[in-house]
């Protein structure tokens, strides 16, 4: 007998001798892609049927894990008639892995479509990455969407994450509610319908990005959406030259025509000098460059879907304070170490014999 390991499942398969299993038809049931949405979140419907698990049941590890699996919430897919992403209680977002989804980078891209309607239609939701979509399958028994991986989720679904990965999740997850994710999914969608060539996945990039202080990361990305917006909202605008004016050319003529307000000129305009200076010297933008391209982002936005008031709007990105260390430190055994390991001849080691 030869034992094969699928590298999806981890599942080990006994074979014998002689006998290929890449030439046997085998059927897969159910088999699904999945993201999750983070910040870590509990979607809950409207009576608030919550998990609400004891400090005793953490504490013991005896809290309904399974629960956290459960499909809660069935959304349409706008590239098909027939098709549903699936969401499960810990907000793990499904795909059905069939020729739509067959391979990762398709189901990558829809992750991401879903994730920036919700985003557009204002609910706090972070990028999701290739890497972070995880091959699973449904179990149609009690509707669990299983993960293959072994992610966060993936332990707390099973009662094997260590107190300390599970205490906060449990004890304070973000609640979100099902009429709330279905409205925010609509509007957004709409959005993206109306902006077909806009990528998701630049967006969503950009603004996790932000939230987390990268400003590099946040006006590159965020500028790829304002040039996208921007031929989209000229392709609606047509002017008299015959050339492909530059960026800030075609900036002055929207705010000539009145399409884009003085406001929203003067940010793009500040913006797009910090992004130059980082694309040609390398130089890191200042949070006012970013704030600028998030708040124009918001007008181009309503301006080339021609839907308002747009729902991401309300996200108030917070700053985050740089943390301190108040009191005397201490670094000798840093130092000390450091030392050692830099200078080989310095460093002294004894065989154990």
């Amino acid at each position: 007998m030869t034992i094969y390991q699928d590298l999806q499942t981890g599942r080990l398969h006994e074979f014998d001798e002689g006998v290929d299993p890449f030439k046997l038809n085998v059927s897969c049931y159910n088999p699904l892609w999945i993201g999750f949405i983070a910040p870590y979140s509990h979607i809950i419907s409207d009576d608030g049927d919550k998990l609400n698990p004891t400090l005793d049941e953490i504490n013991n590890n005896s809290y309904n894990g399974k629960k956290l699996s459960e499909a809660v919430l069935a959304l349409p897919l706008k590239n098909s008639e027939n098709e549903y992403a699936l969401i499960s209680y810990d907000g793990g977002i499904a795909l059905p892995r069939n020729n739509d989804f067959a391979a990762n980078n398709k189901a990558f891209k829809e992750l991401s479509k879903i994730l920036c309607a919700l985003l557009l239609g204002g609910v706090h939701v972070e990028a999701v990455y290739p890497h972070e979509v995880y091959c699973g399958s449904l179990s149609g028994l009690s509707n669990d969407l299983f993960c293959y991986a072994s992610t966060r989720h993936s332990l707390l679904r099973h009662n094997w994450a260590s107190l300390v990965d599970r205490a906060l999740p449990l004890t304070s997850p973000r609640f979100l509610y099902i009429s709330d994710l279905k409205k925010a999914y609509d509007a957004g969608s709409a959005i993206l319908d109306a902006i077909p060539h806009l990528t998701p996945s630049f967006l969503l990039y950009g603004y996790t990005a932000m939230i987390y202080n990268d400003p590099s990361d946040a006006l590159a990305n965020f500028w790829v959406v304002v040039e996208q917006l921007t031929s989209k909202i000229r392709g609606q605008n047509p002017s008299n030259l015959k050339s492909s004016p530059s960026i800030s050319k075609k900036h002055e003529i929207l705010k000539e025509n009145k399409v884009i307000s003085e406001d929203c000129f003067g940010r793009l305009n500040s913006a797009r000098k910090e992004r130059n200076n980082l694309m040609h010297k390398g130089e890191i933008p200042n949070s006012t460059a970013i704030q600028n391209v998030w708040y124009s982002l918001h007008d181009l936005l309503e301006i080339a879907s021609k839907i308002s008031p747009l729902g991401m709007r309300n996200l108030v990105p917070t700053k985050q304070t740089e943390s301190s260390i108040v009191g005397k430190i201490d670094l000798d055994e840093w130092y000390a170490l450091t030392k050692q390991l830099s200078d080989p001849s310095a460093a002294t080691h004894s065989k154990v014999k």
